[in-house]
């Protein structure tokens, strides 16, 4: 049992202030989430102070110890598909300079751009920021809200990225503050984010990844990064198959530079796959939809074409593999669903052929009835006059004959 010191309570909007903040959503654990009346972020109601400690070794590689309740199941293989898009997206929009990678963990994304980037990461970790170090990044800090960093590193990056992290940290402002701090004037900020979908099922984030203090919404994303930047995303809901939705994000340094990234995002992520020109756009669409968001059409497939031989990996060729699988799956319960339906008809269709035929039965005896009582009309009508003969014949005098 934690301590009731330990609990952080929220009475305020951590974002704008505002203390008209609703019931918004539930968690399997019984945390409530709130939402903000005034900027629409949501938050959980509570969480435990030294968020820190969620992130020890066991979040990231839960085979070394038992009992992991949060974090990851296999940290190398998410890396490799959550992340790959962003490598490829970098290399599109940067030709080479200074990056910083808050949340590095084993520092996955630096390395995939270590040949044209000076690598800089902020990891919370110890034994992965070591690793870092030893693989030669240059690990600044290991909190976003460190301001001793401000000092050295302000204005130093030509790229910021945050994928999976502004959830997790207490300090939101602080964090986006430090952020466009660190940003260069022609930087630009790459984040990636659950989000409550005003669409899609917010059952993950609801059920796992519990240690997140963030519940972010569109409308709140918006508000926050106007507020720090003075400008919005660029970017939108990313519907991430037989999982969630994440809000992917990007914000340029300057107005010029958010600008053109605006212009390259529209142009690689909007357009349809067959007017992308360039080869980097293709095989940044290609990690974007198939690999990060599991899409697999077949023209989204064939974008797989366009990778050169060296970004065929171990890790990629896994991730193909199990959307293969996931793919097969959806098809075999296509196939179980048209089955069941086609079961279902033929159970109407029987059902329906079964009650109209009591009908034309039900139909033929009112019929059969119906002649029965038009018989029975017609002897009640010879009847009738029979009698009506004999009243008449009764009436005349006796010995009169008729003529």
């Amino acid at each position: 049992m934690s301590d009731l010191h330990d609990i952080v309570t929220i009475d305020r909007c951590p974002v704008c202030g505002c203390d008209q903040l609703n019931p918004f959503l539930t968690r399997s654990d019984g945390v409530a989430v709130l939402q903000c009346a005034n900027c629409r972020m949501a938050f959980v109601e509570r969480y435990l102070r030294g968020v820190e400690a969620f992130y020890d070794d066991q979040y990231y590689y839960p085979e070394i110890t038992t009992g992991a309740v949060q974090g990851y199941s296999n940290y190398d293989a998410t890396a490799a598909h959550s992340l790959s898009w962003v490598t490829e997206w970098v290399r599109l929009v940067r030709e080479s300079g200074t990056m910083l990678d808050i949340g590095c963990a084993n520092g996955f994304l630096l390395k995939s751009l270590a040949d044209r980037f000076d690598g800089y990461g902020i990891e919370v970790n110890p034994q992965l920021a070591r690793r870092c170090e030893e693989d030669g990044i240059t690990i600044i800090a290991n909190d976003i809200g460190d301001e001793r960093m401000l000092a050295t590193y302000r204005t130093t990056f030509d790229v910021i990225t945050a994928i999976a992290v502004i959830e997790h940290v207490p300090d939101i402002l602080t964090t986006m503050r430090h952020i466009k701090q660190l940003l260069g004037p022609q930087g630009i900020f790459i984040f990636e984010v659950p989000l409550v979908s005003a669409a899609n099922d917010n059952t993950t984030w609801l059920t796992s990844s519990l240690e997140h203090i963030y519940y972010p919404t569109i409308e709140g994303l918006q508000y926050l990064c106007e507020q720090i930047f003075g400008r919005p995303a660029i970017g939108g809901e990313v519907v991430i198959r037989h999982y969630g939705s994440t809000f992917v994000g990007m914000i340029g340094g300057d107005t010029a530079t958010h600008q053109q990234l605006e212009s390259l995002y529209h142009a690689v992520f909007s357009r349809p796959i067959a007017e992308l020109e360039q080869p980097q756009m293709r095989i940044c669409r290609f990690f974007f939809d198939v690999i990060h968001a599991a899409q697999t059409s077949a023209e989204q497939l064939g974008l797989l074409a366009t990778l050169p031989p060296h970004l065929l990996t171990p890790l990629l060729l896994d991730r193909l593999a199990q959307l293969w699988q996931a793919t097969l799956a959806d098809t075999l319960n296509w196939q179980q669903w048209v089955a069941l339906l086609q079961n279902q008809l033929s159970q109407a269709h029987d059902l329906y052929t079964t009650q109209l035929l009591q009908h034309i039965e039900i139909i033929e005896e009112q019929r059969a009835w119906i002649e029965e009582l038009n018989r029975a009309k017609e002897w009640l009508a010879e009847d009738r006059d029979r009698w009506q003969a004999v009243a008449e014949a009764l009436k005349k005098p006796s010995g009169q004959k008729s003529s």
